[in-house]
């Protein structure tokens, strides 16, 4: 509805003839454009915040930012209450009908309001965020920017709404443990049960004998992106043309997936393979049901083709994953649940990092096998996987299977007889 007119065939403009209190809706636009105004401010003022990042964590110690913020939230949201009283009064004004249609009507207008309620108690917090000690308030740049308030841990909210309610709870899943242990997870959700059982069941999949892990010893660190991204288009161009496509490359950063496209679409197209890519505007659904095809095709993808995406049979056949998952550091949420570990005299690599980057390698590791006579390779090209420490604890989240961990040259023989013996 544009309130700036009195034409239109919107919500409140339909409703407008069956209501009993003709000012309330005289009245409206004004509230409407000034609400507006205000949100647009505050907007503004939030992305000086921002100061061209995407995102800003809103540090509770820090009152800078609160100050900076508070005039303008406080004027945002009490514009939006003072707009919500109006609506609920043009709402409790509209004439009892028997007209499907306009209680249809009524119902988009009450929740409408509820999005509202919510929005207006969003900023009531924001204006105070320093008083919740268990929620993370964050900033981020969209189209505008968008207030998010998020728990420093969902256990308190899954224990009142979900386990204090049962009696028995069954969780199942492909990814509860860490290196054989399902501590992580139990702790994470709040699941301490005394009489829990915990119980891992072998895959029926035969993974030792159907799937080669291969890593690269040689490759360069993943840190220098110049000299990485160069080594991964090399490297992925040889082992794409030996596996004829049929192949799927996870990347954790967008900017790397979109250099490395750029480089092999036209030498592979030249080798008779296509390219396709997960890039800004792409339908997941229509890209992933082209690669299905069966024909020589590779697909570069990121975050959302890690996990939920089924490709069974020749289609996929080699899975690289460019980078092990860890979370990026400047992520508002990852870095206040860092600085609530470390204050608690934890280790926030060894306790969050690690331990999700573990789980998040398992969702991408899954994508290759899906059926018992499925076969194929897993290429993970980041060397730290088998340099550092902590790579035992993420190659002990994955299933057992044959192993290539050997210089480039050596690791596309192996692959090659594995793929073709």
């Amino acid at each position: 509805w544009d309130p700036r007119s009195d034409q239109g065939s919107g919500v409140l403009q339909r409703l407008k003839k069956h209501s009993a209190d003709p000012q309330a809706w005289k009245r409206f636009p004004d509230f409407f454009n000034r609400t507006a105004a205000a949100l647009e401010a505050l907007d503004a003022r939030a992305q000086s915040l921002l100061r061209g990042s995407s995102s800003l964590w809103l540090h509770p110690r820090d009152r800078k930012a609160s100050r900076v913020l508070s005039s303008d939230a406080e004027n945002a949201k009490r514009m939006l209450s003072e707009t919500l009283s109006l609506l609920s009064r043009m709402s409790d004004s509209i004439e009892e009908s028997d007209d499907e249609h306009i209680s249809f009507l009524q119902r988009m207008l009450l929740g409408f309001i509820r999005r509202l309620q919510n929005s207006a108690d969003i900023l009531r917090r924001f204006t105070i965020y320093h008083e919740f000690t268990d929620l993370i308030f964050w900033i981020e740049k969209r189209s505008s920017c968008v207030f998010r308030i998020t728990p420093h841990s969902p256990a308190p909210i899954l224990k009142k709404a979900l386990f204090s309610n049962l009696s028995v709870c069954i969780a199942v899943s492909a990814t509860l443990t860490v290196n054989g242990s399902f501590s992580y997870w139990t702790e994470s959700v709040g699941f301490h049960r005394k009489n829990m059982v915990q119980r891992s069941i072998p895959s029926p999949f035969d993974y030792k004998r159907n799937v080669m892990l291969a890593v690269p010893s040689d490759a360069p660190p993943v840190g220098d992106i110049e000299e990485y991204a160069a080594y991964l288009s090399e490297s992925l161009f040889d082992l794409i043309t030996l596996c004829e496509g049929r192949t799927l490359v996870l990347f954790t950063s967008f900017q790397l997936l979109n250099r490395v496209y750029t480089d092999l679409t036209g030498p592979l197209e030249d080798q008779g393979i296509t390219s396709l890519a997960q890039l800004p505007g792409t339908d997941r659904n229509r890209l992933l049901g082209s690669f299905r095809e069966n024909d020589k095709k590779v697909l570069f993808a990121t975050e959302s083709f890690w996990e939920g995406i089924d490709v069974p049979g020749d289609a996929l056949t080699q899975l690289i994953i460019t980078r092990l998952p860890f979370s990026v550091p400047v992520d508002p949420v990852f870095r206040a649940r860092t600085e609530r570990i470390r204050e608690s005299g934890g280790n926030p690599f060894l306790d969050l990092s690690v331990p999700m980057a573990a789980m998040k390698l398992k969702q991408g590791f899954g994508r290759l096998i899906r059926k018992t006579d499925d076969r194929g390779v897993v290429i993970i090209t980041d060397s730290r996987l088998i340099s550092m420490f902590y790579g035992e604890i993420l190659l002990g989240s994955l299933p057992e299977t044959f192993q290539a961990f050997c210089e480039q040259e050596s690791l596309l023989r192996q692959v090659e007889g594995f793929l073709y013996p």
